[in-house]
């Protein structure tokens, strides 16, 4: 049973509110660090557009070198959520948990990147916990908590008919 569970876990990526980032390199910190040779820079350029980083990075002076700073000091809090999933995206598990984890981006770039990585990997389990309702409009099912309990489960469509709450949140005028 211990193994199970350990390779459950090795299998989840998560992406916190708060991202941890290293006083190292763009690249460093999407691959952790992984030796040179061994990361896969069209697999990265891949995941860059994915999050929604490429101009970004391609306007910087050193690229994918350049130096972010203690706990990417350097970089606008939108920025450092993306590296965030941009790791997350790298680390190629089965199952991302997105914990608040574009908060700091508009709805707009938030929707387009959780789009984009569902268009990326269809076979990817996404939990997304986020206060962006419009967000979960493509997601396979929804779990709607009001006073940390379940409020109903459904579709984004089912929810937006059937759950007025719901419906208000999402501000949707249907």
């Amino acid at each position: 049973k211990k193994d199970n569970f350990q390779k459950f876990q090795e299998n989840i990526g998560m992406v916190p509110q708060n991202i941890f980032l290293f006083d190292d390199t763009i690249l460093n910190n999407i691959s952790l660090k992984q030796i040179s040779k061994l990361v896969d820079l069209k697999r990265v350029e891949k995941i860059l557009e994915i999050c929604d980083l490429t101009f970004f990075i391609k306007s910087l002076p050193d690229g994918l070198n350049t130096r972010i700073g203690e706990k990417g000091v350097n970089l606008s809090g939108g920025q450092q959520q993306k590296l965030g999933i941009a790791r997350c995206i790298y680390s190629n598990k089965d199952l991302f948990i997105f914990d608040e984890a574009t908060n700091s981006m508009d709805a707009i770039s938030e929707s387009k990147i959780i789009n984009n990585i569902m268009e990326y990997d269809s076979n990817k389990t996404i939990i997304l916990i986020s206060h962006n309702y419009s967000t979960f409009k493509n997601f396979d099912h929804i779990i709607f908590f009001e006073n940390g309990k379940i409020n109903e489960i459904g579709t984004y469509e089912y929810l937006i008919k059937n759950n007025l709450k719901f419906k208000n949140l999402a501000n949707e005028e249907k």
